[in-house]
């Protein structure tokens, strides 16, 4: 008999928290799960993150380091995204937009792979099928 908890183990996961090394004015830094050997690798993709900015400067984000991707987050601001703005995220560029050097571990970036319930799949197929939100229903 299978226990219904332990099997949700593993749709989801812990939050997994990544913070910046310093990042001097106009440069960028990489922070990449997947060149961690750590236990998030099991985990990636990701589909949810938290943005925290606690320094003095403004930074922009691309999410899986890619430029169209990009988020600005001001300074002093959480931001957090989750499966339907981006369903899987691998890594993040952190650009300083600032004119000051952002001290490392001012910037962390929180990741998890959300579990996904039965209504959300039910509901994901039966749009689907029935063609809802392309004007069949």
């Amino acid at each position: 008999m299978s226990n219904n908890s332990s099997s949700r183990k593993y749709l989801g996961s812990p939050t997994f928290p990544l913070k910046n090394v310093a990042i001097l004015t106009g440069a960028t830094t990489v922070l990449d799960f997947s060149k961690r050997a750590t236990a998030s690798e099991k985990y990636a993709p990701f589909n949810t993150f938290t943005i925290t900015n606690d320094s003095t400067e403004n930074i922009s984000v691309a999410v899986n380091q890619n430029e169209n991707n990009t988020i600005f987050i001001p300074a002093g601001v959480i931001k957090s995204f989750d499966k339907k703005s981006y369903p899987a995220v691998y890594s993040f560029a952190v650009t300083n937009l600032g004119s000051g050097t952002i001290s490392a571990d001012e910037i962390t970036i929180e990741v998890q792979k959300e579990v996904i319930d039965g209504e959300t799949i039910i509901s994901s197929v039966a749009n689907k099928i029935l063609g809802v939100g392309r004007g069949f229903v």
